[in-house]
């Protein structure tokens, strides 16, 4: 018949399996959606005679606390009976504060960011470090980084002048410090505790390495917050979309010219355009200040090409006089437009055959 045709046909078959799979699927993991909300799971208590009602899976009374919270060991998170709030220890003072919740920032906010470096003769280079997703390194090292709001990147250089070993190991050793620290606490983070905690990171990783301390420039997005930090002459540059001779309102330096970590955490709006991190050889060369630096990579940053924007930064500084090793990164923002009308860029016409005058000979193919 026609209609068991239509039934056994390659097309009535996806139709089913489409259907069967996502039957009864709310696009979330149930284990992950019973870790983040475990009230969710609770069974009915059976009424008692005062009325109490029992706690939810995973969850019991806590007698330090009092009768209102429960406490999971399995998670090591508090609730609060009447609030139905989360709360966890703080580690720096043992007090409970409430459980942070990262914000999904990933629609209007893109970090896009590269880096660059050039060697000596002898063959020591600086090193450069690019973390585009701290959520999944830090998935990685079963780290808990849910606190934190996204997108999280980290971005670093490290001056091979003192030697590459040196370099090296800081390369490779501060992210492993530094995350930890970061889902130490599960609280929300103020902006000197961010600080503190990148400070604490650097200055322990100088101590195992055994030198007085790391020439290195870092800036850790996390959502709509950067913090930045320099040590040993390294320096950090914070600019927005527009530029003059006198700089701007964006425009944020930090130079590692101290004996301690120099830290800076703030807000990022929607004028930023990015950041530039580079080692001290790039800072001392001459005629290459914050402002100049700017003006460098701003239009190679503002075109997505972070990349060309640190290999004209060194470029300029071994033109300038500068000494290698040298390295340099740049980081570009890129803000969604909250417009709704919003419409993409039309695509440049096609050029007829007939008008062609030149072709660029990498187009062809030769044998």
């Amino acid at each position: 018949p026609a209609s068991q045709q239509l039934l056994d046909s390659e097309e009535a078959k996806n139709v089913a399996v489409v259907h069967k799979t996502n039957q009864g699927y709310s696009g979330k993991d149930l284990w992950k959606l019973k870790q983040e909300r475990p009230e969710l799971f609770c069974v009915p208590a059976a009424a008692t005679g005062s009325g109490a009602v029992s706690a939810p899976a995973g969850y019991q009374e806590d007698p330090r606390l009092g009768a209102d919270w429960l406490y999971n060991s399995e998670r090591d998170i508090y609730l609060h009976r009447e609030t139905k709030k989360h709360y966890v220890r703080d580690p720096a003072t043992n007090d409970l504060c409430e459980l942070g919740r990262g914000r999904d920032l990933t629609p209007s906010l893109a970090i896009q960011g590269d880096a660059a470096a050039c060697a000596e003769s002898k063959g020591a280079t600086s090193k450069h470090v690019v973390i585009n997703d701290l959520h999944r390194a830090a998935s990685s090292m079963k780290l808990d980084f849910a606190h934190h709001d996204s997108p999280a990147a980290m971005f670093a250089v490290y001056d091979g002048s003192a030697g590459g070993t040196v370099a090296e190991s800081a390369a490779k050793g501060l992210h492993v410090r530094l995350l930890p620290r970061l889902a130490q606490h599960r609280g929300n983070w103020e902006n000197e505790r961010l600080e503190q905690a990148v400070a604490e990171s650097v200055s322990q990783l100088a101590s195992e390495i055994g030198v007085a301390k790391l020439s290195l420039a870092i800036a850790l997005v996390l959502g709509g917050r950067v913090t930045l930090a320099a040590s040993g002459g390294a320096m950090c540059c914070l600019f927005g979309k527009d530029g003059g001779a006198d700089g701007g309102m964006d425009d944020i330096d930090i130079a590692g010219l101290g004996d301690d970590v120099t830290t800076h955490c703030g807000v990022l709006e929607d004028s930023h355009l990015g950041v530039l991190l580079s080692v001290d050889g790039v800072r001392k060369a001459p005629g290459l200040g914050p402002t100049r630096l700017r003006a460098l990579v701003r239009g190679h940053v503002m075109s997505e090409r972070p990349r060309a924007a640190c290999i004209t930064v060194l470029s300029e500084a071994r033109r300038a006089g500068a000494v290698s090793p040298l390295a340099c990164a740049a980081v570009r923002f890129g803000w969604s437009s909250s417009s709704s009308d919003a419409t993409p860029a039309a695509k440049r016409a096609r050029t007829e055959a007939s008008r062609l005058t030149k072709v660029r000979c990498r187009h062809i193919m030769l044998r």
